[in-house]
């Protein structure tokens, strides 16, 4: 497809990366599906990550998007519990 996408952003542009990476642990409040069929995720973070969180309202209020790589934390005792040899 060409042309803008819903929120007038050119789906052929080209987009480069930041260098930035904003770390933080959180659990997963929620997962909805909204009325158009897109997903809305909304995490929840101890307050300990108020730099996280000032970094995310700095992305929100620049109208960027994020690229999101997650991975689960597995407590050490399920972990055993799961896989016994190691």
């Amino acid at each position: 497809m060409t042309g803008p996408d819903s929120e007038g952003r050119d789906k052929e542009a080209v987009y480069r990366m930041s260098d930035d990476v904003i770390r933080f642990i959180a659990q997963i409040a929620q997962v909805r599906t909204m009325a158009d069929g897109g997903l809305r995720v909304v995490l929840d973070f101890d307050e300990i990550n108020i730099e996280a969180a000032t970094a995310l309202m700095q992305v929100k209020r620049a109208g960027e998007a994020l690229v999101v790589a997650a991975v689960a934390i597995v407590p050490e005792k399920e972990k055993q519990w799961r896989d016994p040899i190691n």
